[in-house]
């Protein structure tokens, strides 16, 4: 079962840097699926009440440190019980003092800032997010690739009868 880090933030902050180190030394290999670069930009977005059992100093130090590697941290205050102070906090410390924390009580507030957020990111122009209706500027109208045909559902003969299906 994922029960997360119970609300020790600390230790998810701390997978997420694993997991990016892991990550990075597999996008950069020769024969990568998904490949990257030292350009590469990653961003991380945090979905919080604000309310952890980590000590600050826990909290600072990895998202300080994924932001000096170049990854900053979006936080969004989520629900309408939020520790203002904290997400502040946790705000400046993943963005080095450039960023506020976004505020959302419902679902809505959240897509919008979950909207917001991406719409200030910039992306390589090849990437259509797999919306086949946009043209592609790297290879002409609609996708590359297009996805494959299903394969027709199989179907299993009997022997004899008509063929359909009296059960």
């Amino acid at each position: 079962a994922c029960i997360g880090s119970g609300t020790y933030t600390h230790l998810g902050l701390n997978l997420i840097q694993a997991n990016l180190v892991a990550y990075q030394a597999e996008c950069k290999a020769v024969d990568a699926v998904y490949p990257c670069n030292d350009q590469t930009e990653y961003i991380n977005i945090l979905v919080t009440d604000g309310k952890y059992n980590s000590t600050d100093a826990q909290v600072q130090m990895p998202l300080e440190a994924m932001f000096n590697a170049g990854v900053t941290t979006y936080i969004i205050g989520f629900g309408d019980a939020v520790d203002v102070n904290q997400l502040n906090k946790m705000a400046d410390w993943g963005s080095g003092n450039m960023l506020d924390y976004y505020d959302a009580n419902n679902q809505d507030q959240l897509e919008q800032s979950l909207k917001e957020i991406l719409e200030q990111l910039s992306f390589d122009e090849c990437c259509n997010f797999n919306d086949c209706s946009l043209p592609d500027p790297c290879c002409g109208s609609g996708c590359c690739e297009p996805e494959p045909e299903p394969l027709p559902p199989e179907t299993s003969s009997s022997s004899g009868g008509s063929g359909t299906d009296t059960s």
